[in-house]
C-alpha cells in the first residue's frame, strides 16, 4: 500500500488498491501532482477489488472507487464509480484535499488591486482586468466552491455562458505558476474553488 502526498499544499493522501493495475494507473494520473510517501493520511483513496463499500472508520476523509451509492452527510465520503473518470478523480481529490486545509495558513495570496497582480511565497503573476476581478470573488470565498452561474452574473451578460470557462483557464494558469498544479479546483457540475495557500 502507497501514500500519495500533495505538494500544492501538502496534504497526505493514501491510496488502497486491492488491484495492483489500478493502483498503478492511479499513481500515474497523481505523479504530476504528488510523490509517495509511507506516513499518515488527511485523505484515503480506496478501490475495492470486489466493487463493493468497505465498513469506514468514524474519522477521515475518504474517496471510495466502487459500484455501491454511500450517502454522507458528513461530506468525508465520495464515491466514484467504474469505469472510473480520470478527469472527476483528480477534481475530486483536490476538492477533499481543500477541505482539509485549515484556515490558519502561514502564507496567503497577495494582491495589488492597482498592477491587479497576485504574489504568494514571493512569486508574482500579472492578471488581466478579468482575470483579476475572478479571482477576487474566488478569494471572497476562499476554500468553498463559488457557483458557475454566480460568477457569469458578476462579469459577463447572461448570453456569455462559455467565458466564464475560458476566463478561468487563463487564472488557472496563471495561479498553477506561483502556487502550482491543484490551486485552482473545477468541481463538476458544481462551480470553481480557489484553495487556501
Amino acid at each position: 500500500m502507497k501514500n500519495l502526498e500533495f505538494h500544492a499544499p501538502a496534504i497526505p493522501v493514501r491510496v488502497l488498491a486491492e488491484d495492483p493495475v489500478m493502483e498503478q494507473m492511479l499513481a500515474a494520473v497523481l505523479e504530476p501532482y504528488c510523490s509517495i510517501t509511507e506516513e499518515g493520511a488527511a485523505l484515503t483513496v480506496l478501490c475495492p477489488a470486489d466493487g463493493k463499500m468497505p465498513p469506514l472508520p468514524r474519522r477521515g476523509r475518504f474517496l471510495v472507487i466502487c459500484d455501491e451509492p454511500c450517502r454522507d452527510g458528513s461530506g468525508r465520503v465520495a464515491v466514484l464509480s467504474r469505469p472510473l473518470d480520470l478527469g472527476l478523480f483528480l477534481e475530486t481529490v483536490f476538492f477533499l484535499c481543500a477541505q482539509e486545509e485549515s484556515s490558519g495558513a502561514a502564507e496567503t495570496y497577495r494582491c495589488n488591486d492597482t498592477k491587479r497582480t497576485v504574489t504568494y511565497e514571493g512569486n508574482t503573476v500579472h492578471l488581466t482586468g478579468k482575470e483579476y476581478a475572478l479571482f477576487q470573488i474566488l478569494q471572497d470565498s476562499i476554500g468553498e466552491v463559488v457557483p458557475k452561474e454566480q460568477l457569469t452574473a458578476h462579469l459577463w451578460s447572461e448570453g456569455n455562458n462559455n467565458a466564464c470557462q475560458v476566463y478561468m483557464t487563463y487564472l488557472r494558469g496563471k495561479l498553477e505558476q506561483i502556487a502550482g498544479p491543484g490551486v485552482l479546483v473545477s468541481v463538476r457540475g458544481k462551480g470553481y474553488m480557489l484553495r487556501r495557500p
